[in-house]
């Protein structure tokens, strides 16, 4: 059995002592969006950091965050929702194989795993994945009186006997993975990410805490698919023997049983979701990863500080006090929905809110008060959640062109057109940046934004704009000047503010007659695009933010892809996204995650100019990306180890994070 000398090196880069110490890395909070990570609670004495009104427990304290958390729009299934905001809840509930420590690294660490995987054959195509024994599913009855009349899987033990404390085995981990692969599911095409697992030919059970995974051809992201943001292993018996394909039953919220390190208490749509500590997590005696030192990330041309720091920055890890319980070091935490700046800061500065940060509009007071206050820890971090626009642009049942969005040359000149610029000042008064096909966020994968910078309808100078207008002008004649529709989402407020802004925009540039704008929310949206060409023609709005190249590129763009909802069917762009997970040399992959991002705005991949003649096929301006926002966030100092992370999904990390009753800081907390 060979092992790879693609893996040798990957894990000689990617893991040292240090980053193995154990399944758990530094850092504390991942939220998104808008949404980040609050602070956490925990007394520097052992103590209950409060007078125990906060609800504490095992001497610790409730964090208070602002965050989308409780925005759900579909399905509480952990396999099925599509849409950011409940992936935090997921990410606190429920464990996978593997989990990222690093999203700026490309960093995983074990999780379920007991280890990295026997990695077998070159190039690698088998993998034999042993899991730590001891992760149990939640049980109520492990918690406190009053904490369990909070859970909203308090009666766990009747309906669904045997499963509260029972462990997690193969069994498990193999139900979840061929879930989602079973083409003979009533609603297959609402897993989304069916795409990863069906590169798995086949998984083996060996033994209770042995499973064999063994690939249809080599695929370079095997183990990220294990440790994406939605790679949840959830129990069986909370779907049902029939797997209804959607948690049966009026109370979802009770099915939410995982292993992860909180449990489910209860979420109020729109207003806040309450998650608290599981004191039998498997991981609480783990070591933790003392950090790295964060490297700044810099960018030419904003008027805002253009010093980022890595949205996972980690720091050295600051231990809680003796006498402390294990991780999680809080009782639990509280995410807000608050979407208005002057509520935000006003909470943040009473101390209701552990961090203040910019929800949308002008983030000016986040700047301000780190000037009032220095002592604050200031973040300004790049976000991969972006705003894009997506065009039908053929049935996906029969690959007949939709019009008038089945013209490369018309979307051509939209995307010339496009002002992304007035994107980035009115939504986000200039903090945020131009969104490639893969977001500037992810910078190991993104196209360099130097380059972005330098391509047709991205361009900044005065000259160059007038150019690209003055090309869109005579593209979209050529393409008959059609009447357009443009359908906004409804969500953030400031997307259906600046409906009237955008195609006001493209009617002045190139005398666009727009027939009309739309708001719609999510769920129609999403339902109605996988239709045919009569419904949802063109989308305005938010797209959650991804990891590895794979994710960004090969669900929406692969002929047949469970996200390619413009009914694309490109020959050229399937090549490179099949090179792409075959390619296990990085540099190369990189490069061709560059050349399919060129591709996708109507560069010749090897970035020689702009393609002469574009195909009627072509994934080309499929999706036009607009821009991605800086988000700027201060906390208060009592907060220990806080991370943040670009998007939704991550809030695991929160079993790292305590507040510091000692700190001068703490004083006048709520």
């Amino acid at each position: 059995m060979a092992e790879s000398g693609y893996w040798k090196n990957f894990w000689r880069k990617r893991v040292s002592r240090r980053r193995l110490l154990g399944s758990a890395a530094v850092g504390g909070a991942g939220l998104a969006a808008a949404a980040i990570v609050g602070c956490n609670g925990g007394g520097s004495d052992g103590s209950d950091g409060s007078d125990g009104s906060d609800g504490s427990v095992g001497g610790t304290s409730i964090l208070h965050y602002q965050g989308f958390d409780a925005l759900v729009f579909d399905s509480f299934d952990p396999h099925l929702t599509q849409f950011g905001p409940l992936y935090s809840g997921h990410s606190a509930v429920f464990s996978k194989l593997f989990k990222y420590a690093s999203h700026t690294e490309q960093l995983l660490v074990p999780d379920l795993a007991d280890g990295f995987p026997e990695i077998i054959g070159d190039p690698p195509m088998e993998y034999v994945i042993h899991l730590r024994r001891g992760a149990r599913f939640h049980d109520p009855a492990s918690v406190p009186d009053d904490v369990r009349g909070k859970l909203s899987i308090r009666d766990a033990d009747k309906k669904f006997p045997g499963l509260p404390g029972r462990e997690l085995t193969a069994d498990d981990v193999i139900w979840s993975y061929e879930r989602q692969k079973n083409e003979d599911s009533p609603r297959f095409a609402t897993f989304y990410r069916s795409h990863q697992y069906k590169t798995m030919e086949k998984i083996e059970k060996i033994d209770d805490y042995t499973i064999r995974i063994t690939t249809d051809g080599p695929v370079v992201p095997l183990l990220h698919f294990l440790g994406d943001t939605n790679a949840f292993i959830i129990p069986r018996e909370v779907v049902g023997e029939r797997d209804s394909v959607e948690f049966p039953g009026s109370e979802p919220q009770s099915r939410m049983i995982g292993t992860g390190p909180f449990m489910w208490g209860e979420l109020s749509s729109l207003q806040e979701i309450t998650m608290f500590r599981n004191p039998d997590w498997f991981a609480q005696d783990d070591p933790v990863d003392p950090g790295i030192p964060p490297e700044p990330d810099t960018l030419s041309g904003l008027e805002r500080p253009s010093d980022f720091m890595p949205h996972d920055a980690r720091r050295e890890f600051i231990a809680p006090p003796q006498g402390a319980a294990g991780r999680p070091y809080l009782a639990g935490y509280v995410a807000h929905m608050i979407v208005d700046n002057a509520t935000i800061e006003s909470q943040f500065r009473g101390k209701k809110l552990d961090v203040g940060m910019s929800s949308g509009g002008d983030p000016q007071w986040v700047f301000d008060i780190k000037d009032e206050m220095p002592e604050l820890e200031f973040l300004h971090q790049k976000i991969s959640g972006w705003v894009n626009s997506r065009f039908k642009v053929a049935d996906k049942d029969t690959g007949a062109p939709c019009v008038p969005w089945g013209d490369p040359v018309l979307r051509k000149a939209i995307h010339l057109a496009a002002d992304r610029q007035q994107v980035i000042d009115f939504i986000w008064a200039g903090d945020a940046l131009m969104a490639s096909p893969v977001g500037p966020a992810i910078k190991k994968w993104a196209l360099p934004y130097k380059d972005l910078l330098k391509i047709p309808g991205f361009r900044a100078s005065k000259e160059e704009r007038e150019e690209d207008l003055a090309l869109a002008r005579r593209l979209y004649e050529e393409a008959g000047s059609p009447e357009l529709e443009f359908t906004f989402a409804d969500t953030p407020d400031y997307i259906k503010d600046f409906a009237p802004d955008f195609v006001e925009g493209l009617r002045r540039s190139i005398g666009a007659n727009v027939k009309k704008e739309v708001v719609r929310s999510y769920p129609i949206i999403a339902e109605q695009v996988l239709k045919g060409c009569d419904l949802m023609k063109a989308t305005w709005g938010f797209d959650n933010g991804w990891i590895d190249l794979d994710d960004w590129v090969y669900p929406y763009y692969k002929t047949g892809a469970s996200k390619n909802s413009f009914g694309v069917s490109d020959p050229e762009m399937d090549k490179m996204l099949d090179a792409q997970r075959r390619e296990f040399d990085e540099d190369k992959r990189q490069e061709i995650g560059f050349q399919i991002q060129r591709y996708l705005l109507g560069m010749k991949p090897d970035g020689s100019g702009p393609v002469e003649e574009l195909k009627p096929n072509t994934a080309a301006f499929a999706r036009l990306d607009y821009a991605t926002l800086i988000l700027a966030s201060v906390s208060w100092p009592y907060y220990k180890n806080r991370v943040t992370w670009p998007w939704f999904g991550n809030n695991h990390w929160l079993a790292n994070a305590w507040l510091d009753r000692a700190d001068p800081s703490f004083g006048g907390r709520a």
